[in-house]
């Protein structure tokens, strides 16, 4: 269950706009959101693989909505919203196996996040970069960096 207001708002406009992260399907759960860190969970049930172990699939995807999460509690908190968030690019890396529920988290540099907000406020526009780790208890299995091109 989110942590917050604010997370479970971001967390239910995922599950309506993008139906893939919904309980229905990955059961992407956003723990955590703060201005510093994001914190959500992928499900080994319902993300597995032929041997039994999540889904390279599935923990992209996790790992993708979870930066954007965190994009979008940027976002929130400058008061801004819009529709017109892509990921243009990412690089993934898998670490290790994931043989039970993943744990991702993705921390924010408070200067990254500043130039992000100035940027949307001054050219309506911004890029941003944001990387994801998921964890099986404490052994990293996944490195994701994801980037969006912003446009307010």
């Amino acid at each position: 269950m989110p942590s917050s207001e604010e997370a479970l708002a971001i967390q239910s406009k995922l599950h309506r706009e993008i139906p893939l992260s919904g309980p229905n399907h990955l059961n992407f759960q956003i723990m955590e959101l703060s201005s510093l860190r994001t914190r959500a969970q992928l499900p080994l049930s319902g993300n597995t693989n032929h041997v039994g172990t999540l889904f390279g699939g599935s923990l992209f995807s996790a790992g993708a909505l979870t930066c954007y999460s965190t994009l979008l509690g940027i976002l929130s908190r400058l008061n801004l919203s819009t529709k017109n968030i892509v990921i243009t690019d990412s690089q993934i890396h898998y670490v290790s196996p994931g043989d039970g529920d993943a744990e991702f988290k993705v921390e924010v540099d408070p200067i990254e996040a500043q130039q992000i907000a100035e940027q949307l406020k001054s050219k309506g526009r911004a890029k941003a970069s944001f990387k994801a780790k998921a964890f099986r208890d404490s052994r990293l299995i996944l490195e994701l960096t994801a980037h969006y091109k912003i446009v307010i």
